[in-house]
């Protein structure tokens, strides 16, 4: 999801979207991220007292791939496996060949649900 962006690349594998082909107007990138930031502030106390899991089957409920096959760099391997979720810690877990689930704390998903 995009703010104002009028020329969308139509050959990605997932379709973009603009918020402004949505709802028709010009959104306020500041307004939007005032909207966020005052919204995840409120969030705040909670998370610093209980930690993620308060707010991890949320986050694992809206997960991009989440039960897809996706491809992970760690900078010293690339990884294929299925997206399990997001830890109550913060790492990716991913399900490798055998069922076994690991956690991994950094690196970057490069190719997703292909």
């Amino acid at each position: 999801i995009n703010t104002n962006t009028e020329q969308i690349n139509l050959d990605a594998p997932i379709p973009p979207v603009s918020l402004k082909q949505i709802f028709d107007f010009e959104i306020s990138n500041k307004a939007v991220l005032c909207s966020f930031l005052e919204n995840f502030h409120s969030k705040c106390d909670g998370f610093q007292i209980t930690g993620l899991q308060q707010y991890q089957q949320t986050i694992n409920s809206f997960l991009f791939g989440l039960g897809k096959p996706l491809k992970f760099d760690t900078g010293k391997e690339q990884i294929s496996g299925i997206c399990r979720g997001i830890s109550t810690d913060g790492a990716l877990l991913l399900e490798q060949r055998g069922g076994m689930v690991y956690a991994y704390y950094s690196g970057s998903i490069i190719n997703c649900c292909g």
